[in-house]
């Protein structure tokens, strides 16, 4: 596939092109901003529109994911959309790890040190609930699905105790039914991830137990949903 490098024109070149152009103003030689104050419910498309209505809607315009992916889906904006255009949106801008606000606004560093806080102060959540060996020699682990607007990308770390043997390895995701799912990885630290596809077909709700069993001869990840009743039979305490 033929490509191109992208060129950037200098500064001076810029700014020549910005105040000769009737729709910019260029002020102190520097910032440019257009002629006619600009509605971003008109200028950018629906989705981006609710993630700019949802930051301006906070007080200070920062906000962690969780609080930031409920209010967008409150607003009907699917959740695997939350996720791409968090990811990709050039008007969202990442502060630092779990704290969000909007590209050239002005924020209060004590508004963004308090959302640091108190993401660190709240509960985590136990996802990990339990892991073993089944009788035919396969290695399982049960993983409770958190709030859908994380489950997009569920992320499982998996427990020191069996870490050694899923590192730095991927797996051929099936289900039951021997359908493909992609591929489970995990990497150096014990993440695993890559569960998205297969919670999707299911249909996976906040509050589900994922179920993987490795065979770790095939290299091949059974994936499968269950519940509270389901792990007591697998559990090694059952």
């Amino acid at each position: 596939m033929k490509t191109w490098s992208l060129l950037v024109p200098p500064r001076s070149v810029l700014r020549t092109y910005y105040e000769a152009h009737p729709e910019f103003i260029v002020e102190d030689g520097e910032m440019v901003k257009a002629c006619e104050p600009l509605d971003y419910r008109v200028e950018l498309a629906l989705n981006e529109a609710i993630l700019v209505d949802v930051l301006r809607s906070s007080p200070a315009c920062v906000l962690d994911r969780a609080s930031f992916a409920t209010e967008c889906t409150r607003r009907s904006m699917n959740v695997n959309t939350f996720s791409i255009y968090l990811s990709y949106s050039p008007v969202i801008l990442h502060l630092g790890t779990d704290v969000w606000s909007l590209r050239g606004v002005r924020v209060d560093p004590a508004a963004v040190e308090a959302v640091r806080e108190a993401n660190a102060l709240r509960q985590k959540e136990k996802r990990v609930l339990d892991h073993g060996w089944a009788p035919d020699g396969q290695l399982w682990l049960a993983a409770r699905i958190p709030a859908v607007h994380d489950a997009a990308n569920l992320v499982v770390s998996t427990p020191g105790a069996i870490r050694y043997y899923l590192s730095g390895r991927q797996f051929d995701a099936r289900d039951e039914d021997g359908v493909s799912h992609g591929l489970i990885r995990v990497n150096n630290e014990g993440a695993s991830y890559g569960f998205t596809r297969f919670l999707r077909q299911r249909g996976a709700d906040e509050g589900d137990i994922l179920i993987a069993e490795f065979d770790l001869t095939k290299n091949v990840a059974l994936l499968r949903l269950g519940d509270d009743e389901l792990l007591e039979e697998m559990s090694p305490e059952a």
